[in-house]
């Protein structure tokens, strides 16, 4: 898959950045099974589902008659990100079967936090995730300068 250079300097910043990024996600297609599905930021879900060709629990594209559903998963996801509970963490993640969480180590905390919700809490769980700290059901499994990929237990 060629993209324009234009694309990449002006979408993803430098050319190192977007290289990392489709590594990320060319490894992600590479070490998983087809049918795992993957739990990511709703910004990056269908560039998940384009380079890596790997269902995600939410997409930037929905169809009309998915809108309650979607609209029930993003709840989800945030809930996931910022919750301090780790039991309701591991239960979003199993509710959709996730294999993998994908994230960014700068998450996008302008387009994520639009309203009151602790995002910059120490002890949320995506707090956790990009200190590296262990937790109970993940397992970081891929690393760069600026991507984790972590892979339930």
């Amino acid at each position: 898959m060629i993209l324009n250079t234009d694309i990449k300097k002006n979408f993803y910043g430098s050319p190192s950045y977007y290289d990392e990024y489709v590594n990320a996600l060319m490894w992600l297609k590479a070490d998983s099974r087809f049918d795992d599905v993957v739990l990511t930021e709703w910004t990056e879900g269908h560039q998940v589902v384009a380079l890596a060709d790997r269902r995600v629990i939410a997409s930037s594209k929905v169809y009309p008659s998915e809108a309650a559903e979607v609209a029930s998963r993003y709840q989800d996801l945030a809930t996931f990100f910022f919750t301090t509970d780790e039991n309701r963490a591991e239960d979003i993640l199993y509710k959709y079967g996730a294999s993998y969480v994908f994230l960014r180590k700068q998450f996008d905390y302008k387009s994520s936090c639009k309203t009151k919700l602790p995002c910059r809490g120490t002890n949320t769980l995506l707090a956790r995730m990009l200190a590296k700290k262990p937790l109970k059901y993940l397992e970081k499994v891929y690393e760069s300068k600026n991507f984790l990929i972590y892979k339930t237990k």
